[in-house]
């Protein structure tokens, strides 16, 4: 099962590499259901037979036009996007969000509902959570990375009560030529600058961003089903861009 996009539908289908949209034919046979990460009656009842959840809800900024505008490659509306983001919010406010609800609120309202259900099998189920590398805090608002990595902590903290485990995917920056085309020209710059900074440089957002590659939409996929298949004994489990290329066995340049 695997929940996707921004407007929390609830997808089941078999795991898939691909990232066809709905009423386009892909390599996998797919059902796709509408529902509401936020209201689990409106999805419970898909859980019970699934042996993992893949959680991909997620935004970078708070406001919906940014997707819009990396889709179809529209330069200035992504900048309008940056230009609202860092004029907006008062820092001092920690009210509820949009970070805080799509980012950390429903991955944690459809881990308790998966929890809840009741597995048809013996098998160790599974919830991949696809958080993120602190990548890009230099640049928008720090509540982006918190949102992830307070997800990450509370998820680890009911996994101590529950049947599910919390396996957290941190990729940096994700790119896709046709489904972002906005991205490829920002990866080509970080494949090259990772390759040339060394990766001991002291930590900061701005160093991850250029020394931690950047990954394909697919590779990022691949990657979920591959942990998924054969996932290390260690728990909660974390897997960083480093251990993704390394899985993948993936060289030093994609690009």
């Amino acid at each position: 099962m695997i929940i996707r996009t921004a407007a929390p539908p609830v997808v089941r289908s078999k795991l898939q590499t691909d990232t066809h949209r709905p009423g386009q034919r892909g390599r996998w046979q797919v059902t796709w259901h509408t529902a509401n990460a936020l209201e689990p009656s409106t999805y419970s009842h898909l859980l019970e037979d699934k042996h993992a959840v893949v959680h991909t809800l997620g935004t970078l900024f708070e406001g919906k036009e940014y997707k819009k505008a990396v889709r179809d490659g529209d330069v200035l509306s992504l900048l309008s996007s940056f230009v609202r983001e860092s004029g907006t919010r008062n820092p001092l406010d920690k009210g509820r969000g949009e970070y805080e609800k799509i980012n950390t609120e429903s991955a944690l309202r459809i881990y308790e509902t998966f929890s809840q259900s009741t597995p048809k099998h013996d098998n160790v189920r599974k919830f991949v959570y696809v958080s993120a590398e602190d990548v890009f805090s230099s640049f928008i608002s720090s509540r982006y990375i918190q949102s992830k990595r307070n997800t990450e902590q509370t998820l680890t903290r009911l996994a101590q009560d529950a049947t599910v485990r919390p396996i957290f995917i941190r990729p940096g920056l994700m790119y896709h030529p046709h489904l972002r085309p906005l991205t490829t020209p920002l990866a080509v710059l970080l494949d090259l600058s990772s390759n040339i900074l060394p990766s001991n440089l002291p930590s900061s957002s701005l160093t991850n961003l250029l020394t931690i590659p950047p990954l394909h939409v697919d590779h990022v996929a691949q990657s979920i089903i591959h942990t998924l298949q054969h996932p290390p004994p260690s728990e909660p489990l974390t897997i960083g861009v480093q251990d993704m290329r390394t899985l993948l066995g993936l060289g030093q340049s994609q690009l």
